[in-house]
């Protein structure tokens, strides 16, 4: 009877660990498809417009990025700008801009390149 009572526990504790672990695996691939979904969804940037070349000294010719300055932290981030609407408004010249598109990421941590493949440029009117 012991034997049989053990069995039936052991059984039982081995259901529930596979049942739970199932359901850990859904939430995980649930987690990623929304972090995809989230990566490919259209962004807005607002920031100043600069070279990347001539103002930080990052690759070999002149490229436009923006330089965004997060309000909470005061951290700044540069997006690399790319696509048709890169080179809308010429070189870089310190103009407070608006750009929608997609970012990619290249790399991790403070190596990472940030780009904005850019569907739209655009000057910002409201910023002083």
């Amino acid at each position: 009877m012991k034997k049989l009572l053990t069995a039936a526990l052991a059984l039982t504790c081995a259901f529930a660990l596979t049942t739970s672990a199932v359901a850990e695996e859904k939430k995980a691939k649930k987690a990623k498809k929304e972090g995809a979904a989230k990566k490919n969804k259209e962004r807005t940037v607002k920031g100043e417009l600069i070279c990347a070349h001539c103002a930080l000294g990052k690759g070999d010719s002149c490229n436009n990025a923006i330089k965004v300055t997060n309000k909470k932290s005061g951290k700044e981030m540069i997006y690399f700008l790319s696509g048709d609407a890169a080179s809308a408004l010429g070189k870089g010249k310190g103009q407070k801009v608006i750009a929608k598109g997609k970012v990619e990421r290249k790399g991790k941590g403070k190596e990472a390149k940030i780009t904005l493949v850019a569907s739209s440029l655009a000057v910002d009117k409201k910023a002083k």
